[in-house]
């Protein structure tokens, strides 16, 4: 590929990343292939989430996940979920009633435990599905995908779920050996900016909590 074909190239990606919008689908057409200028959320109501929607939730610990990435992931559960429910328990004071009552909320019986003791009868459980880390010197891409469950504690039935996946990159194409000092810098810039976490976590939990209804 000449330079002048690699600057198109990159010039038409730009164009494409300048046009992205954010749509949302029923988890039905999940699979269904997403255009290069689409973030794509997928999500599911449940009918019961009307006819008796839940007042309160409390933010379950999210498994499998390294702490940074658990934590800010809670965090921002707690903030967005904050502005369609009444109460949210979010981390600090889940693990101050988990200790006060002596439950474990993995365990149903504890999390029934719990919802009668808190009054708060729902619980929001969030799942990493996809984590993205690469870096090849002049280019990086980092990536956060999750699945978030809002459900009814005395059942354990999902009311509504969502899916959604953010990435960022950085770095650029070495047009000349000028260019290359300069994609290596962005590249290694991201790679290394530890708020990317708190960043995509927020962006992957604030679309998805704009598919759950307004329940305050």
């Amino acid at each position: 590929m000449t330079a002048a074909h690699a600057g198109t190239v990159l010039a038409a990606g730009l164009v494409l990343a300048g046009c992205v919008t954010t749509t949302y689908k029923p988890y039905d057409h999940a699979q269904d292939p997403a255009p290069l200028t689409e973030r794509r959320v997928s999500y599911q109501v449940a009918d019961g989430l009307y006819r008796d929607p839940p007042a309160c939730a409390v933010i379950l610990p999210v498994r499998q996940a390294p702490k940074p990435v658990a934590r800010a992931v809670e965090a921002s559960a707690r903030r967005h979920l904050s502005g369609r429910l009444h109460r949210v328990i979010g981390p600090r004071e889940r693990e101050r009633l988990v200790r006060s009552l002596a439950v474990d909320l993995e365990h149903a019986g504890d999390r029934r435990a719990f919802a009668r003791a808190t009054r708060c009868r729902a619980y929001v459980r969030t799942t990493v599905t996809t984590r993205a880390d690469a870096y090849m010197v002049v280019w990086s891409q980092r990536g956060l995908g999750l699945e978030m469950n809002l459900a009814r504690t005395s059942d354990d039935r999902i009311l509504w779920k969502a899916r959604h996946t953010a990435d960022r990159n950085d770095g650029g194409l070495p047009l000349s050996p000028f260019s290359v000092p300069f994609a290596a810098y962005r590249a290694a810039r991201l790679a290394g900016d530890s708020d990317q976490v708190d960043s995509m976590a927020d962006d992957v939990v604030r679309r998805m909590v704009v598919s759950l209804p307004d329940l305050r």
